[in-house]
């Protein structure tokens, strides 16, 4: 389902998306992070939105493969827990593979 989004106070278009219950904001609340997720090919993946409350702009990562369990913005790095279900490796049809990962902001 597509959804808007506004983050008041902020004179800034956010695209529509599908966006996940998950967010983050930076100690010094000049970054916010948003996820949308990406099912492209029936394949679960997503996007973050990093949002630069000082300059008031939008950037996007690429598509990253899995769904997110939590997130969280330390220092100037995205930091995110993700995980995957691959049910023709997993024979148990178990999710496998929680991932920590980060991305830094620029």
């Amino acid at each position: 389902m597509m959804a808007d989004l506004q983050l008041v106070g902020l004179d800034l278009v956010i695209p529509n998306g599908c966006w996940q219950d998950k967010f983050a904001i930076s100690k010094d609340k000049k970054f916010i992070a948003l996820i949308s997720f990406d099912l492209s090919d029936n394949e679960p993946g997503f996007e973050i939105y990093i949002i630069n409350t000082d300059k008031k702009t939008i950037a996007k990562t690429k598509r990253i493969f899995g769904l997110v369990n939590n997130i969280s913005i330390i220092d100037r790095k995205i930091k995110f827990n993700k995980f995957l279900y691959d049910k023709t490796k997993s024979k148990t049809g178990e999710l496998c593979c929680n991932i920590d990962d980060e991305l830094d902001i620029e």
